[in-house]
């Protein structure tokens, strides 16, 4: 028998690794919300994006992209013009713009 062929038990490491990645695919997805400018939905929107994404995303580019894919109508229209600018100050322009119209 080839070593191809053999298997071999887990490890308790390995065991609970296994079970770990097996609950967290298990677990309820997370939904991003959408933010159209709707001043009453802003909250929601903010805690919302914080937990699901700018807390677990690495890169003001990729949290920018993410903050433009997630609003809509006119907030969309409000931070566009953020996309020109470099990451770090288009991301942190994106949502002081957001925070000054909408609260």
């Amino acid at each position: 028998m080839d070593s191809f062929t053999r298997t071999q038990p887990l490890r308790n490491d390995q065991a609970s690794d296994v079970v770990t990645l097996v609950i967290h695919f298990n677990r309820p997805k997370h939904e991003v919300l959408y933010f159209d400018g709707d001043p009453m939905d802003f909250w929601s929107f903010v805690r919302n994006f914080e937990s699901h994404v700018d807390e677990r995303v690495d890169g003001d580019a990729q949290k920018l992209s993410y903050l433009l894919q997630h609003c809509t109508d006119n907030a969309r229209k409000l931070i566009e013009g953020c996309t020109r600018m470099r990451p770090r100050k288009g991301y942190g322009e994106a949502r002081r713009l957001l925070f000054e119209k909408y609260i």
